[in-house]
């Protein structure tokens, strides 16, 4: 497997647009660079202290994962690392069951992975703009966070 394979191409994607909408988790490193990004619309970012950051748009997590761009790198030749961040096997599931990625997309989840009702079987899958599915999940996450508080969380599923 090449290492495009497990990353789409974003080079259309609006960045600053479309992040706007997680600025409640990346508050941490306002100023970052977009590296990778997974086909389940994961980011892979780079802030002004040359540290890669993890962004779990699935999760809504944010972490910390390499001090440089070189041990970055190092990581990255480590199959279980590759698995983890990537998800190779579950990305040729969904590729043999007929959801094809074009420019700009990723796979969505329709019930994200902050929902217990959350699965990885593929028809819990679809094929989504990454800006747009980025944006809706990033508004959504961000509302539950505000609301952490409030015990009713209405489950409304990403189609």
């Amino acid at each position: 497997m090449n290492f495009e394979d497990f990353t789409v191409s974003h080079e259309e994607t609006d960045w600053s647009d479309c992040l706007q909408s997680w600025s409640w988790l990346l508050k941490k490193n306002p100023e970052i660079q977009v590296l990778l990004v997974t086909k389940f619309a994961e980011l892979f970012v780079i802030n002004d202290d040359d540290e890669v950051w993890f962004m779990s748009s699935s999760g809504g997590s944010y972490e910390k994962i390499s001090d440089s761009l070189e041990s970055f790198s190092s990581l990255l030749e480590d199959k279980e690392t590759l698995d983890l961040y990537f998800m190779p096997e579950l990305a040729m599931l969904l590729e043999n069951e007929g959801l094809t990625l074009e420019d700009d997309h990723c796979y969505g989840f329709k019930i994200p992975c902050v929902y217990e009702e959350c699965t990885f079987e593929p028809d819990n899958f679809y094929v989504a703009n990454i800006a747009e599915y980025l944006k809706a999940l990033g508004n959504r996450l961000g509302e539950m966070e505000q609301q952490a508080g409030n015990t009713q969380v209405t489950l409304n599923t990403f189609t």
